[in-house]
């Protein structure tokens, strides 16, 4: 374990992404389709009484200080909303990762919170 590489992957894992990264216009797409929401996404969060911080990334999730990660962990979870409670992690108390999906899927996940928090 002392010289596995962090978050390391599979020989077919290895094969598929290069074979992605070999469409450059379809990737680029994507790409661009994340990068708009997470823009969509990192505003709507910042909006939310129950979020203290939304950190800035460059990454396809979002780190976000919460008044209580724990209920609104939990609050996800019962929507099949999964997120990431990352609050046992030095100094990420009270701090969820939220992965970007679709238009779609984001609405449902501020949708959520609205209801719960209205």
């Amino acid at each position: 374990m002392k010289v596995k590489p962090p978050y390391n992957i599979n020989v077919l894992t290895s094969r598929t992404t290069l074979q992605a990264l070999s469409k450059g216009v379809e990737v680029r797409q994507t790409v661009n389709a994340i990068i708009q929401e997470r823009e969509w996404l990192f505003e709507e969060l910042g909006q939310l009484l129950c979020v203290q911080k939304v950190y800035p990334t460059d990454a396809n999730f979002i780190l976000v200080r919460c008044t209580d990660a724990i209920a609104l962990y939990r609050i996800l979870a019962g929507k099949n909303i999964i997120v990431r409670n990352r609050s046992t992690e030095p100094l990420l108390k009270n701090c969820l990762r939220i992965t970007v999906g679709t238009h779609h899927e984001n609405e449902m996940l501020i949708q959520a919170v609205k209801e719960y928090y209205a």
